[in-house]
Order: structure tokens, then sequence, then C-alpha cells
């Protein structure tokens, strides 16, 4: 056999047999090749020529030059490793290995309150645990004092007269005194110097039988918990922060999955949300690419096929939308918004609509400073001019109103999103539209007419004083106008202040919701690294026993193993975090906004999204904890056996 680590060639065309029995001692100056000789016959290394074959039936146990045991483990789960990594734990056999190196009794207690020469009797016993049939040393007593020194001789001299014990050591004195073959290590080969008695070497062409199996979850998952309980604060600061990226993520997507809905219930709050204005798209002309279009009022088959069967002239050619009132001696921009049908219910102070009283919202109060108990009986004055001139007619007519409407009451709705508005009578309105007469096109017409005899007669309904558009009431807007938009698309619109709220609000918060989404993305890339990093200093802290694993295991299954414990850790934890955190705050915020008299903004639709950010932190903790793995390099496994600093 021969091996060189690149051009350095440490070991040169050796030919060797040792016995099925007996102490072999190697001696030789450090550097020479004496560790590197026990690795080839552990099979860590391989042979650059030659081939080494054994007639044992089992892999040999190993004892280096450093006891290289696991502090966080007590003294017997240092010594069931082996049978742990193999899947075959057996407590009563750790016992037996534990008597014969004489520790009986401390199999409980922590290996970091041993001696040195305890430490290394128990790194004999986990060497000795797997009943090997020859087992190889590494300077065993190199840390040791000459009192534990000779215990430890002892015990090896002791364990040789039923296997092949390998030994390699300095010390040249108690070398000679017990070993039954010695040897020294020079010129990159074995030389023998003594031997005490014959002992027999059998037929070395047995093919080996290697141990199977690996390292369960369930003892990966013992010995992480043990190794992660003296690094607790790093692994719940980590999951800690994972999870709260991931209930901010949840809440982002709630918030916008449950905005709609949201928004709904707080418009539906409005004093006269069931008003919908309806009119469709007529085009005028065509010139070239560009075309003139308008909007006007609905045909009664358009209305028919959305099921509105009764509408309402428009009176916002009288009363526009946004207008100007005088209150407190101030004038302020408001919205006129009729009342068809009056749910007084949607009232939290005052009365409902009576005479030419109004309801005003909380958007009203605000704007002109005023309190609610203060606002009651306030007067409000509209003055306003209009021309009524239709095409069809030569004459119009000039019709001017001086309008005083009394606060009768204040909406329930709240001032968020929403703008400052009068709600009025429709009735009260049109009644007052029919005292209105219109001299010169009655005296055309040759008949008496008002005004609202003009804006209800369908002849004119193209006009502007029609404002183009007729009014319904329909239970449920919402509906219309997505039932609208499906069967017209744009050439229908339904429109009304608690839809056009909707439309404008919804989009603003989808567009801080996307921002906020992107940046919680950011923010899931550094959760991910933060883990990554957090779980690699975790594995360069527990070396050691990726070390020993490999030791027992060549195809690294148990170091996988070990790595899916560690990735259900950081997720059981995280997912505890996940769990406390999204209950906590969605009640937290549910419970402000319902003190507040708002709607609920979190409800039990949300569950979807909470699985999906669970399924999140399993996709972050997996590979953080598994590409790691790839940081671990042999060499770095070979130093730490070889007890390297």
């Amino acid at each position: 056999m021969s091996f060189s680590y690149g051009e350095k060639e440490i070991i040169s065309s050796l030919s060797v047999s040792f016995p099925d029995t007996g102490l072999c001692i190697i001696l030789g100056k450090s550097g020479s090749g004496k560790t590197t000789l026990l690795s080839l016959l552990a099979k860590t290394l391989v042979p650059t020529k030659g081939t080494i074959q054994s007639s044992f039936s089992s892999k040999p146990g190993i004892v280096y030059q450093s006891p290289l045991l696991l502090d966080y483990l007590s003294v017997i789960d240092n010594i069931a490793l082996p049978l742990r990594a193999l899947g075959k734990y057996d407590e009563e056999k750790c016992l037996s290995v534990l008597k014969e190196v004489g520790l009986e009794g401390k199999e409980n207690q922590n290996v970091s309150t041993l001696s040195g020469g305890e430490s290394m009797r128990v790194s004999l016993a986990r060497a000795l645990v797997l009943d090997s049939e020859f087992l190889l040393l590494d300077e065993p007593t190199g840390q040791l004092d000459e009192k534990n020194s000779a215990n430890i001789y002892k015990i090896i001299k002791d364990l040789s007269k039923e296997r092949l014990l390998i030994l390699v050591t300095h010390d040249e004195k108690n070398a000679f005194e017990l070993a039954d073959y010695l040897y020294e290590f020079k010129d990159c080969t074995l030389k023998l110097k003594s031997r005490k008695e014959t002992i027999p070497c059998h037929s070395l062409f047995k093919k080996e039988v290697k141990e199977k199996g690996h390292l369960s979850l369930r003892d990966a998952l013992y010995i992480n918990s043990k190794f992660i309980k003296r690094r607790k604060w790093r692994v719940i600061l980590t999951s800690f922060f994972t999870a709260f990226s991931l209930v901010v993520l949840f809440l982002g997507i709630a918030v916008k999955t449950g905005i709609p809905d949201f928004l709904t219930s707080l418009l539906n709050t409005c004093y006269e949300s069931q008003v919908v204005e309806i009119s469709v798209k007529k085009s005028i002309a065509t010139i070239g690419h560009v075309t003139l279009e308008k909007y006007d009022v609905p045909s009664t088959n358009v209305l028919s096929s959305l099921g509105v069967n009764e509408t309402y002239p428009s009176l916002n050619y009288f009363l526009p939308d946004n207008g100007k009132v005088d209150i407190n001696n101030r004038e302020i921009d408001v919205l006129f918004s009729p009342v068809i049908k009056e749910d007084r219910n949607k009232i939290s102070k005052g009365e409902g609509i009576s005479s030419l009283g109004v309801v005003i919202n909380a958007s009203f109060l605000e704007e002109c400073s005023l309190n609610p108990e203060k606002a009651i009986g306030k007067k409000i004055t509209v003055s306003h001019s209009f021309i009524m001139k239709a095409s069809s007619l030569q004459e119009s007519d000039i019709i001017h109103m001086d309008l005083t409407f009394t606060i009768k009451g204040i909406s329930k709705e709240k001032n968020t999103f929403n703008q400052a508005t009068v709600y009025y009578d429709y009735r009260k309105m049109s009644d007052l539209l029919k005292t209105k007469h219109l001299v010169n096109i009655s005296s055309e017409l040759d008949e008496e007419l008002s005004v609202y005899d003009l804006i209800s007669n369908p002849k004119y309904q193209g006009e502007d004083f029609c404002s183009r558009k007729t009014l319904a009431f329909v239970n449920d807007p919402y509906l219309l106008k997505e039932k609208t938009l499906h069967e017209y698309g744009e050439k229908v619109k339904v429109s009304s202040k608690v839809l056009d709220l909707k439309e404008s609000t919804q989009s603003i918060a989808d567009s801080l919701i996307q921002v906020l989404l992107l940046f919680l993305s950011l923010t899931l890339i550094s959760s991910f690294m933060l883990e990554f990093l957090s779980v690699y200093s975790l594995y360069e802290e527990n070396l050691r026993l990726f070390s020993l694993l490999r030791t027992y295991d060549e195809k690294k299954k148990s170091r996988n193993i070990l790595a899916v414990s560690t990735s259900m850790i950081f997720i059981l934890i995280t997912f505890l975090f996940i769990l406390a955190l999204s209950f906590t705050s969605t009640n937290i915020f549910n419970r402000i906004l319902v003190l507040n008299n708002y709607p609920s903004l979190f409800n039990g639709n949300n569950l979807k999204i909470l699985l999906l950010v669970l399924l999140l932190s399993i996709v972050i903790s997996i590979p953080s904890a598994f590409f790691p793995l790839m940081k671990i390099k042999d060499k770095d496994i070979k130093k730490e056996l070889e007890a390297e600093e």
C-alpha cells in the first residue's frame, strides 16, 4: 500500500499483516505518518495505491488523541453515540462497557466534570460499544499524567487479550514493556522492532462486513435538543425574527384580501349607501381614429337586463354632487347625496330627514369644526341658479333657489376615507322642484310646466338638466356594479358615493400593500440569511459530532438526518411564534377597530393565509439547515478528529 498527500509521499510500498488479537504499538516522530496510517486502517482515507483487507466482520473502534467528547451530553449518551449513529441504541450495552473501563455509576454525569483520565476512558468505552474486534488508538495517553496513563495502559492491555489493538504513541518506555508487536514508522514504512511471542495471523482475504444502519430521527432530535439547549437564545431569537417577518407578511396579505370586505362593511354605514347613478356611454361622432363619446340616461332595455325596475330622475343639476354651503359664517365644500329610502338605524344623533331637514356625517362636523350636540338645529344655506334649456325648445328659463336646510341628524358613518356630505330627502326636493314653474317654456309649449315636469319627461332625458344619468335604489350596489362590468364592460357606468370611495380607497390600499409586500420579500430574504448563518454557526460549534458520525456512517445519512432534526427544531419554535404573534396581533387590531366602532378586518378566512405562512417557514428552515452542510469540509473533519488546533 502507498499513500500521498498531493506530491508528498507519506507511505511507500507498505506490506504488513497484523494478528487477530494482541497489542500492536507503533512508534514514530511527529508528522511521520502514524495518524495517517490509522486513518487508512479506519477507512476514512483511501490508499493511493494498493488495498487493505480485513478478516474482521466489523469496523474498527477508534480512540483519538483527544477524547473528543460532546460536552452537552452525559457520559452514557457519549458512549451511546456509535449505537445511535447506526440506529441500534442499547442502554444495557452502554452500561456494560462503562463497567469494563471502570466508570460504573458515572453514566449520568456530565463529561465536563470528568478528569482527563476519566474522559479518555469514556472515549475508550465509546470505541468498545460496537463490539469491534479491533481498536485503533491514536496516542490515548498523550494528554494524561503518569498515573492516568498507567490506568489507561492497564485497560488497553486487558482489552488486547480478546481483540486486536493498534496503538500509536511516543511513549517508548511503556511501548517496549507492553507491546506484543512493536513497530517504528520510519522512511514512509513500518519496521518491526520487537515482538514478545508469536501470535498467528489469520487469512486476510475474508471480505469485511460493514455495519448497516444510520442515525434515527428520534435520536437526532434527542442529541440536537441537548446541544441547542445550551444555545437556546440564539435559536429563539433567530426563530422569532423569522416568525416576526412571516407574521408581518401574513398581516399584509390578510389586509390585502380583507380590505374589500372591510371597506364594504365600513361604507355600508353611510346614511344612503344603496342609491346608485346609472349612465350609458354613447358615441357622438368619429373622426379618423378619434371617437367623441358622452354619457347619457340608459334605456329601459339596459335597466331591465340589470334587474333595475324602478328609477328616479337625477337632481344633480340642481344640487350638484360637489357644492358649497354656508354654515357658521363659513363656506365649505360638501357632497350632496339624495336619500330615497331612509334607514334611521344609521343615525347616531338626532332624528331622520323631515321637511327641509338634512342629515350630515362626521366629516362634515370635522370640516366646519362643530361638535355633534351643537350641530343639531344649525342652518345650512345654499344659493344656486340654473338655466332650463332644451335642444328642441326655443325658449329657456333661469331658476334661482335659495335653500335653507336644518340639520336634523348625524349619521353613524366614519370620516375615514370619507368627505363632508349633506344627505337630503329626494322626495322633498322633488316636491320643491314641482313648485318651480317654467314661465318661458310653458308659454312656448302652451301648458303649465314645472322644473320637475321637464326632468321627468322621457323626451328630455338627454338634456343637461337631467344630468345624463338616472338614479336607482338597489339592495347591493357592489353586486350591481360587478354585473354591469360583466355584461357591458365600460359602456354602462354604475357609480355612487360608496362605490367611488371603495374603488379609490382600494386602489390606494393596494398600492401601499404592494410596496409593503416588496419590502417584506426583502425581509424574508434577510430571515433566510439569518437562519442560514445561525445554523452554520451551530454546525461549526458542533463539528465534533459531525466528525464522529462520519466515522460510523460513511454514506452521510446520519449527517442529513441531523440536518432534518435541526430544521424541525427551528420549524417548531418558529411555528409557535407565528401562531402566538398572528393570533395576538389580529385580536388586538380587531379589538381596537371594534372599540372605535369599525368593522373587524381579520376573520376566519385568514386561516389559508396562515397555513401558507407556516409553509413558508418550512421553506426557509429546511434549506437553511441543509445548505450549511456544504460548508463542512473533509479537511475540517480530519483536523477535528486529529485534535489539531
